[in-house]
This record gives C-alpha cells, sequence and structure tokens, in this order.
C-alpha cells in the first residue's frame, strides 16, 4: 500500500511525543483517524484525489474501521484547510459514490 511509510512515520511520531501511552478502545479509534487524515493530506498533495488514490483510501478506510460519514467529514475537513493554503479547491477531489 503507497500510504504504509506514511503510516509508520506517523506511529513512530506518535510514539516519540506519548511514549508508553496505554492503547485504549477511545486512543486506538483516534489514531485511526488520524492515520486516515494523514493519508487523505498525503493524497491531495497534488490538488486533487486520483481514482488510484481513491481506492487506497477506500482500503485503508476499510481496513481501519472507518465509517463512511468520518471519512467524508475527514475529507471535507482537511480540504478546508488545504483550500486557503492555496491546496486543492473544493471539488476538485475526483468523487465516488457512497457505499
Amino acid at each position: 500500500m503507497a500510504f504504509r511509510p506514511l503510516h509508520r512515520l506517523a506511529e513512530r511520531a506518535a510514539e516519540r511525543a506519548l511514549p508508553g501511552v496505554d492503547e485504549s478502545a477511545d486512543y486506538l479509534t483516534e489514531r485511526r483517524l488520524e492515520v486516515y487524515r494523514d493519508a487523505i493530506e498525503g493524497a491531495l498533495a497534488d490538488g486533487s484525489i486520483s481514482q488510484r488514490e481513491r481506492a487506497i483510501l477506500g482500503k485503508l478506510q476499510e481496513s481501519r474501521g472507518i465509517e463512511p460519514a468520518a471519512a467524508r467529514r475527514i475529507e471535507a475537513e482537511v480540504q478546508a484547510v488545504l483550500s486557503p493554503l492555496g491546496g486543492p479547491q473544493a471539488g476538485s477531489v475526483t468523487q465516488v459514490a457512497a457505499s
């Protein structure tokens, strides 16, 4: 998967920042969402999400148990942050029918 190196980097950074943090259910849920957010940011780095990236994101979403509504919310939040910074504009992401 293309985002595996990014995932490992995020995990190492988290361990350095918060060594020995208990992996409670809430913590693990938050980490899954953070990893997905990082993947969205990476996919949007060039201003849009390609069909290939969309497929990878879908597999990541499924493997991490992220609800479709949460995935859409995260994507919208990332787009809102990147748009004012000269990043992708609303509607520039390749849309795929919701599951």
